[in-house]
């Protein structure tokens, strides 16, 4: 990665260590998909990466951002979460998880 990496780099080099990134996660993670695109009304969103963890049975949202934390942040993985616990959910599964990673 370069020094001043932007998340499409960071995403990259987290897919391309996937292996090593599941570990880090922990236990029970398994890789759902990069970009991962849901329909919101109108609109296209895309979760950076998406995964399921088989222990708790529940969906889990990641959002890379290069920069601070900013609460829009927050709103943008709430708006993830959201739709994944209304379009990917079954009532088997445990409420979504979102994750956000911030330099």
């Amino acid at each position: 990665m370069t020094e001043n990496y932007n998340e499409q780099e960071l995403e990259d080099a987290l897919v391309a260590n996937v292996t090593k990134f599941l570990v880090e996660l922990g236990t029970g993670f398994a890789y759902m998909g990069r970009q991962y695109r849901l329909q919101v009304g109108e609109k296209e969103i895309y979760i950076d990466l998406l995964f399921y963890n088989t222990r708790i049975h529940a969906y889990c949202c990641v959002e890379l951002k290069t920069g601070s934390f900013e609460a829009s942040h927050l709103g943008q993985l709430g708006l993830y979460v959201t739709a994944v616990n209304h379009q990917l959910k079954t009532e088997y599964d445990n409420p979504t998880i979102g994750f956000g990673f911030c330099r």
